[in-house]
């Protein structure tokens, strides 16, 4: 090659580089940890848009987060907010910067929509509402909404010279003109695990900003709240109390904090959550946290959590073996995880349109799948298994005449519901194993046959029938009886009326409710 063309060449080369060099340096940069509008200093612009972001009524972009999570926790929360507040205020020092890498990065500084929440157009006022001294004397609890007529509420620091340390139960309940709330800092505590309905029917709330440092988010505390958009759950909340988001069907996030450790029933039913995720500290979940969330895709668990797990966005009680809540994507897990399908665990998840029943589950709970009008499919294998009372009331599957056999609804070898025009004189399919509970509810029948596969019977619904035909006395003996199907009934022995009882050699105990009342 030429020489000249030769250095012309490299020199090219190096420029090449030098110029990818100076675009990925330019494309990554350094900034002030708070400073999320990237203005080059911390301000009121800064905490206000981290506010709005904890209450989901503006979504920050990943370097915006990266910049707002001052905490470095990997989320952006109500501390976030609270250090940078102070940070303003100059009570707190924050300092620090972040490397926001080029993927990162906003194409500019933004601001947030305005239109979400114009809160330089908001006034919130304390004046009028009722407060009464604690039982020492040494402080106000907020006790009502008093003469307060404002749709914007302060609940202050501090009254007539003491500080405000709490709210009373159902203090603002059923007041239809309060739209947002704001808790000054130093409130301890909102209602109790026990005693709650703070906000209970408040139908045209819409946002409240919960105090750090209260533990519990209270017994029914945001109960039919049906236009309640954001709440956030500060991080020093243990305890998540029964109802306490029931009916808030507009709210699309809750995010449950790392030290929570136990959730009551119903806490989240209703509401349009889309995700739940359990942490490592929640202990004790009772009964179905999420019936009828509808819009609910995704159940996760902290790995580190001991006592529940998530396998195919089923939320599951390791101990017991106990699918404890479902979502509209659940798969049952079918590596022996899940033997008891709990009470309302799928309940009114009306996008559920088909499942399936591994063969480690032995027992579906009653009410289990209930409401889930679009499930029209349930699979399960050829075999019986304990049903209990409206397991699948007002679904597809139940609903659907086509699935009965002469008026019989079947699920493997369980009987689980007769339909109205079941015949008077009802012969239970030979093979049937398993009498779901209320299967036969309020029908009367002029007789049943039972075939001799019988094993299994739940409470048998408040049925009768004049004739009870059976085919072996020792196989009825042996059946687990949870009702008393004889009740008032003549006992027929392969087509022969029994008045003489005889128990067969061999048996060696008969259940209370075999012969009851016959």
């Amino acid at each position: 090659m030429n020489p000249k063309k030769r250095s012309t060449a490299i020199l090219l080369a190096c420029l090449t580089v030098f110029v990818m060099c100076a675009s990925v340096y330019a494309l990554a940069e350094t900034r002030l940890l708070g400073d999320v509008n990237n203005n080059g200093k911390i301000d009121s612009a800064d905490y206000a848009m981290i506010k709005r972001a904890v209450l989901n009524t503006y979504e920050l972009d990943e370097s915006q987060k990266l910049v707002a999570d001052t905490n470095g926790n990997g989320k952006v929360d109500a501390s976030d907010y609270a250090m940078t507040k102070r940070a303003v205020l100059r009570t707190y020092e924050l300092t620090g910067e972040v490397e926001v890498s080029d993927e990162e990065l906003s194409t500019e500084p933004s601001e947030p929509d305005e239109s979400s929440e114009p809160e330089e157009e908001i006034v919130y006022s304390s004046e009028g509402l009722a407060f009464e001294l604690d039982w020492g004397g040494e402080s106000y609890i907020l006790s009502g909404i008093g003469e307060c007529d404002s749709p914007y509420i302060l609940v202050p620091a501090e009254y007539e010279g003491k500080p405000v340390s709490g709210v009373m139960a159902a203090a603002i309940e059923d007041c239809d003109t309060v739209k947002r709330v704001r808790f000054a800092e130093g409130i301890a505590e909102i209602g109790t695990n026990y005693y709650g309905g703070v906000f209970r029917n408040c139908k045209n709330l819409e946002y409240v900003e919960l105090p750090e440092g209260i533990g519990c988010i209270s017994f029914c505390m945001f109960d039919g709240c049906e236009k309640l958009k954001s709440v956030n759950i500060p991080e020093s909340v243990t305890d998540i109390a029964y109802g306490a988001f029931n009916g808030c069907s507009r709210l699309a996030r809750a995010d449950i904090p790392s030290k929570v450790e136990s959730i009551g029933d119903y806490a989240f039913k209703g509401t349009a959550i889309e995700s739940i995720h359990i942490p490592a500290a929640t202990q004790y979940i009772n009964g179905n946290i999420v019936e009828s969330c509808s819009e609910l895709e995704t159940i996760t668990v902290d790995e580190d959590n001991e006592n529940y797990s998530a396998k195919g966005n089923c939320l599951i009680r390791d101990e017991f073996s106990e699918l404890k809540s479902g979502c509209k994507n659940s798969v049952i897990p079918d590596d022996g995880s899940v033997e008891y399908i709990g009470y309302n665990a799928f309940a009114g998840l009306t996008g559920l349109t088909s499942i399936v029943i591994p063969d480690s589950v032995t027992n579906i709970s009653a009410c289990a799948f209930e409401g889930c009008s679009a499930l029209a499919s349930v699979e399960i294998s050829d075999r019986g298994i304990v049903v209990g009372q409206a397991a699948f009331s007002g679904t597809a599957f139940i609903n659907d005449e086509s699935n009965y056999e002469s008026g019989v609804l079947y699920l493997g070898r369980t009987l689980i519901i007769v339909s109205d025009d079941v015949p008077k004189d009802l012969v239970i399919k030979d093979g049937t194993e398993y009498i779901a509970a209320q299967a036969l509810y309020g029908k009367e029948f002029d007789s049943i046959r039972f075939p001799a596969s019988v094993i299994h019977i739940e409470d048998y619904g408040n049925s009768s029938a004049g004739k009870i035909y059976v085919e072996d006395i020792a196989a009825w003996c042996g059946i687990d009886f949870r009702g008393a199907p004889l009740y008032n009934a003549d006992l027929y022995l392969n087509d022969v009326l029994v008045t003489d009882l005889v128990i067969p050699d061999g048996v060696e105990s008969v259940p209370g409710y075999a012969f009851r009342g016959c």
